[in-house]
């Protein structure tokens, strides 16, 4: 094993050990009639303002660059297309990777909305890496990445099914690392803090490549917006009787704004 290969190594069990631990116990669960990690594909809508993040704008500048008739986007973890929709027509065939054949549905109808035609969609219900690997020019993995334990052949399978460039964005810590003051106000209970982006650009670099990174932040919740106060209090198992208290918390103590990180592989 090589230096390079054994840091891999301790990398990726250090990630795996870091997000069992956002497990969330039983005791909590029991609370609540939803799992706080369910996911609705209208979170996932496409959406004008990715426009103008960094992750949106690497896209639409790699795909600019390639001829016509080669204009391909993979999206892996599509979710319901908010990210890769958003690239049409510039991208002129669009492959949407996810385990969820309902987040697929969505990412149809969405497509149908905006005018996609068929014949520039693609829909794979799968896992990543796929039995059936696709493979495009560009490929993009947005805010997927702390739902895998095993990191690097995931991130090896992104790159060899690009020709061109790679892009992956994660949010700086958990997803769910914004709510930890709420888990400690109404529980008492301290959430955990790793792992961080840090450690995708670790991974990428012991892989071969060095990546472009850029940061930026999504707002915070409107804590006057029940739909966003209902979604953070889901997120920390606080049953719907209490979300007005929620609210009132957010209003006396407003939760930080989500860091976000983007990495562009390059790879011709």
């Amino acid at each position: 094993m090589t230096s390079n290969e054994a840091e891999l190594h301790q990398l990726e069990e250090a990630w795996a050990d870091a997000l069992a631990d956002w497990a969330v116990p039983e005791r909590y669960l029991a609370q609540v009639s939803t799992s706080p990690f369910e996911l609705s594909p209208s979170s996932f809508r496409p959406d004008t303002a990715r426009l103008r993040t960094p992750t949106l704008s690497w896209l639409a500048e790699e795909l600019a660059r390639l001829p016509e008739g080669e204009r391909t986007l993979l999206d892996v973890g599509s979710g319901a297309g908010g990210t890769s929709l958003m690239l049409w027509p510039t991208a002129e065939l669009i492959t949407a990777v996810d385990q969820s054949e309902q987040m697929l549905a969505a990412v149809r109808d969405n497509a149908a909305e905006l005018g996609i035609p068929l014949a520039a969609l693609k829909t794979v219900n799968s896992r990543w890496p796929s039995p059936d690997l696709q493979s495009a020019s560009v490929v993009v993995c947005a805010n997927v990445l702390y739902n895998v334990p095993a990191p690097v052949a995931f991130l090896r399978a992104l790159i060899d099914s690009a020709s061109h460039a790679v892009v992956v964005e994660v949010t700086e810590r958990h997803p769910h690392f914004g709510v930890n003051p709420l888990w400690l106000r109404f529980h008492g209970y301290r959430r955990p803090t790793q792992p961080s982006a840090e450690a995708v650009g670790a991974m990428l670099r012991l892989l071969g490549y060095e990546p472009q990174v850029a940061r930026w932040e999504r707002r915070a919740a409107d804590p006057d917006d029940p739909e966003e106060v209902g979604r953070l209090a889901r997120r920390a198992c606080i049953p719907e009787e209490r979300w007005e208290e929620v609210g009132a918390y957010l209003r006396a103590e407003p939760l930080q704004p989500t860091g976000v990180m983007a990495f562009r592989v390059q790879l011709s």
